[in-house]
């Protein structure tokens, strides 16, 4: 099963540390806070809201996951859960 650290796990091994290939390599693994059927978003003057797929704020591999969820959930009140985005070709 893909995890988000297995994809960084994978994108530090096949490329050398503090290179552009690296951070494109991190850059490609794109990932959000789920919480239930709903994400984390942004609403009007950068307020920390749920809202719809659509909607959804999307990080990447060069995000700190833990750091990102902890502030969610801390400012909301919400449980998120981390969510790697499905890659389209």
């Amino acid at each position: 099963m893909k995890t988000i650290q297995s994809e960084i796990r994978q994108a530090c091994e096949r490329t050398e540390p503090f290179t552009k290939e690296r951070n494109k390599a991190l850059a490609k693994i794109k990932w959000r806070l789920r919480c239930g059927l709903l994400y984390a978003g942004l609403g009007r003057q950068a307020a920390c809201i749920l809202t719809d797929e659509a909607h959804a704020l999307v990080f990447d591999g060069r995000d700190n996951e833990q750091t990102k969820l902890a502030y969610w959930q801390a400012v909301t009140g919400y449980k998120f859960e981390v969510e790697l985005c499905e890659r389209r070709p």
